[in-house]
């Protein structure tokens, strides 16, 4: 496999930023799958250990699953035109760290997430949904994703996004795009905020899915 971002791409939000390791680095297909399975291990055990507890700062019930009602609003192959399928192995579930010792001050009470790919397994593109008990609290956790991976880039972590965000206008209500450091394998990575949901788009791969056209339609249809 191309990317080692691959390892986990099926991760729930911030399911890919979280659990995919973003590198320039390219590995065999079996120390991808290897990968994959350890971050799936760790994440249900940390999903579990989660729930347990009633905090607010740990999140609602149901994140290492898709919520029915914003599984509807995720985007579809026939929204890419041609090119994309359903990844045959969905992996939903939710990292509270970014990276080992930065945890977000929030998580999401529900998400869902979506993960596509082409034909000969070199493009994969996902998108992901999350919602927050207020705007507020969606808003934070934007501003957590930037400061805390600025924090994880400065430890070398391996999950950390080896690019830099960017404000983008007129997406939502507020939202970044990452710039990719040099050297890096081609992805794109766009994260809006609508009232209280949070919307992820990642493409990795050579080829452009995520359109103008395409994260607009997954903006609007996401906006509650």
């Amino acid at each position: 496999m191309r990317f080692l971002i691959r390892a986990s791409i099926a991760s729930a939000l911030l399911f890919v930023v979280a659990g995919c390791g973003i590198t320039g680095d390219k590995v065999a297909d079996d120390t991808s799958s290897s990968a994959t399975t350890t971050t799936t291990e760790k994440h249900r055990s940390t999903t579990t250990t989660e729930h347990e507890s009633s905090s607010t700062t740990d999140g609602g019930s149901g994140l290492d699953e898709n919520d029915p009602e914003l599984s509807d609003l995720l985007l579809t192959g026939d929204d890419f035109g041609t090119g994309l399928e359903a990844s045959p192995d969905p992996d939903p579930g939710f990292d509270p760290e970014i990276c080992k010792g930065h945890r977000y001050t929030v998580l999401p009470v529900k998400q869902a997430t979506v993960d596509f790919q082409t034909s000969d397994e070199n493009n994969f593109v996902t998108e992901g949904i999350a919602e927050f008990d207020s705007d507020d609290d969606a808003s934070q956790f934007l501003a957590d994703l930037q400061t805390l991976n600025d924090k994880c880039k400065e430890d070398a972590a391996d999950d950390a996004v080896p690019g830099t965000f960017e404000p983008v206008d007129d997406l939502g209500d507020e939202a970044v795009r990452v710039d990719p450091d040099l050297g890096t394998d081609p992805f794109e990575l766009i994260v809006a905020r609508a009232d209280d949901r949070i919307i992820l788009l990642a493409s990795f791969g050579d080829e452009q899915f995520l359109t103008n056209a395409v994260v607009a339609e997954a903006v609007d249809r996401a906006t509650p």
